[in-house]
């Protein structure tokens, strides 16, 4: 008879690492880490994953909301403290490397907020309206076009 052989915590980690999760236990290498969510509607979260359910519902600690104006070279950041984030919600995830974390915002200006939240709410606006027009051409052949104004990301 073949015996069994029992495997240690650690071996058990070793061998769960080599597998590619594709449910809500792949975020379990990621909580006590800093990582970025980017919301369905296009907020980018940036703060501590502390926990979270099968649901991928997370909670966030020292969460910074961040809203990013390429075109114009210019960032703001709001504090958010601590955060719960519905999974349905959650379009994107990834861990952030904190020795790197500022180096794309060097070249950038910060500006208000509330400044850049004006800014972000009228590109928003700008893209559904040429969303609308864009549904209506293509009804026109016959197509359909999925857009939603609370898919912003």
């Amino acid at each position: 008879m073949a015996e069994k052989t029992r495997i240690t915590e650690g071996e058990a980690d070793l061998y769960l690492d080599q597998y590619n999760f594709t449910t809500t236990a792949a975020i379990v290498s990621s909580v006590d880490r800093k990582i970025f969510v980017l919301l369905r509607d296009g907020k980018l979260l940036f703060g501590v994953l502390r926990t979270f359910d099968q649901y991928a519902n997370l909670i966030l600690q020292d969460c910074v909301e961040r809203i990013d104006i390429p075109e114009l070279k210019e960032y703001a950041e709001e504090e958010r403290g601590i955060f719960m984030i519905r999974g349905e919600n959650v379009v994107m995830l990834g861990e952030v490397d904190i020795d790197k974390e500022d180096q794309p915002l060097e070249a950038l200006k910060r500006i208000p907020f509330e400044e850049a939240q004006k800014i972000k709410q009228q590109k928003e606006e700008k893209r559904c309206k040429d969303e609308f027009v864009r549904s209506k051409e293509l009804a026109r052949y016959g197509l359909s076009h999925d857009f939603h104004k609370q898919d912003m990301y």
